[in-house]
């Protein structure tokens, strides 16, 4: 068995710079979340257990590929848990990993899967790009870092090389600072970080918004902060927009003018969970036809061409609560490379 500390899994995951590099974790995150898509019993219900202290614990469990279940507690600490992987046919433990860069990072991960299909695929003569991030923690990092690794190293996947101006916004300037120098820190050896990408702090993101092909919403806002109105309408311009923030019924990133906007389908990753825990679905009253599951576009067949996001403006939605299906074939993944090339803690006949 093996053991990952946050560290370990951090250290590898950040060492992954390049798309060939990551390309076998999206894989194996779109295979399991096209299983899914088959069959939504593959995640069964969820167990959450609130003590008296206030604090909520939730135990998520998975079944397909992989078996494992995640186990996260809510408090004034924030999100602390585990990810715990077992032998689908003996249960034997085969790993146990901290969940929180894990966490983050398979949530900007499955956010690929919907901005590898609709971002940098317009405006192709453009040699600016424009990037805004609402939020400052582990979710924004790993949004902004991953859609940069796709920009500049993905096999003649982005637009061709040009700047990349990223906006940084949130609340808390302090924290907002640390997560501008963290990825400064992070990417500055990438020669394409250096050449061509600035990062930037804005105090009033509406100014920055409008010219912006990509937008990424990771804050657990109760109130709008991603304005209809502040958005390009341009429809030349393709505009891809990522929610990743609100992950329960009061929480809403997007105002109802955006939502309400969406002609066409809103990306989801789970057309059941959304209406648990998306407040910009739920508060908005989205019906379940308008919802389209991002492992639609990921199965191998062939598709009618289906309208996604807001077809006048040329806006994509892409809104994402998370699934333990996500943490367990990703994790999975992990424990198998900490196997193959050694890292980790190993514990012999546990």
């Amino acid at each position: 068995m093996i053991i990952l500390t946050n560290s370990d899994s951090n250290q590898y995951l950040k060492s992954l710079t390049t798309y060939d590099s990551l390309f076998s974790l999206q894989a194996v995150l779109a295979k399991n979340l096209v299983d899914y898509g088959r069959d939504h019993n593959l995640i069964p219900p969820r167990a959450v257990i609130e003590t008296p202290k206030g604090v909520t614990h939730l135990f998520m469990p998975t079944i397909g590929d992989n078996i494992g279940i995640k186990a996260l507690t809510g408090s004034r600490e924030g999100f602390k848990g585990m990810t715990a992987i077992l032998n689908p046919d003996n249960g034997i433990p085969l790993g146990v990993l901290n969940a929180e860069s894990v966490t983050a990072f398979r949530t900007a991960l499955a956010s690929s899967l919907a901005f590898d299909k609709f971002a940098f695929s317009q405006d192709k003569g453009s040699t600016v790009t424009d990037i805004v991030c609402y939020g400052s923690g582990l979710q924004a990092y790993w949004h902004v870092r991953l859609a940069l690794i796709w920009q500049f190293t993905k096999p003649s996947g982005g637009s061709p090389l040009g700047k990349v101006n990223v906006h940084l916004w949130n609340r808390t300037l302090p924290r907002i600072q640390e997560l501008k120098a963290q990825l400064e820190a992070d990417l500055s050896s990438e020669s394409w970080f250096k050449k061509f990408v600035s990062v930037n702090v804005v105090e009033d993101p509406s100014i920055v918004t409008p010219k912006c092909q990509i937008i990424f919403g990771c804050t657990p806002s109760t109130d709008p902060i991603i304005k209809y109105a502040h958005i390009n309408h341009d429809p030349s311009i393709r505009v891809f927009i990522s929610l990743i923030g609100s992950y329960k019924p009061h929480m809403q990133e997007a105002d109802s003018e955006l939502i309400d906007s969406i002609d066409g389908k809103i990306l989801v990753d789970s057309g059941d969970h959304v209406y648990h825990e998306a407040g910009e679905i739920i508060i908005n009253k989205v019906s379940r036809d308008k919802l389209l599951e991002i492992s639609y576009f990921w199965d191998g067949e062939d598709k009618q061409k289906v309208n996604v996001g807001n077809t006048k403006d040329n806006i994509v939605l892409w809104k994402c609560v998370g699934l333990s299906i996500m943490d367990i074939c990703v994790s999975a993944e992990i424990i198998r490379v900490a196997q193959e090339h050694g890292f980790g803690q190993k514990i012999e006949n546990f």
